[in-house]
């Protein structure tokens, strides 16, 4: 159903939703083609909207990330955590970066910076649930 909803004439919150849930599904499929290409496009539609560009700049990040693409994943996620004007996408972009770090074998930064996140965005409760539980597993 969602596949053939026209949602653009919505905005970009119901557009960046819907693509939300469309790339979950893509994702879970393993289509990460396919997911990719719905963040590319909700780009091009909205791309004048920092909620719709943070959005799917975090989305094509998770990708890259999943894929192995950590330089691809890092560059977005630094760009989602000084560009955007949202302090949720900021500090969900700074979890990314973690998450990158670790991937990379730097666990010591990841910890560093997550550190850091939880302390610089304290109006955040559910990023730093987040953060905490990314540095529980980098400790255990």
């Amino acid at each position: 159903m969602l596949e053939t909803a026209e949602f653009k004439e919505l905005g970009p919150a119901w557009a960046a939703s819907v693509t939300q849930a469309l790339v979950s599904s893509e994702l879970a499929l393993g289509r990460f083609s396919a997911a990719t290409a719905r963040w590319k496009s909700l780009l091009a539609d909205w791309s004048d909207h920092d909620e719709s560009t943070s959005q799917a700049s975090l989305g094509l990040a998770q990708i890259a990330l999943q894929q192995g693409q950590t330089e691809q994943a890092m560059v977005l996620y630094k760009r989602v955590a000084s560009e955007s004007a949202d302090r949720f996408f900021q500090a969900q972009a700074q979890i990314g970066v973690g998450r990158v770090l670790v991937a990379d074998g730097k666990p010591q930064q990841a910890a560093d910076g997550l550190e850091a996140m939880v302390t610089a965005y304290p109006d955040q409760p559910e990023m730093i649930q987040l953060a905490q539980s990314v540095l529980e597993g980098l400790s255990n």
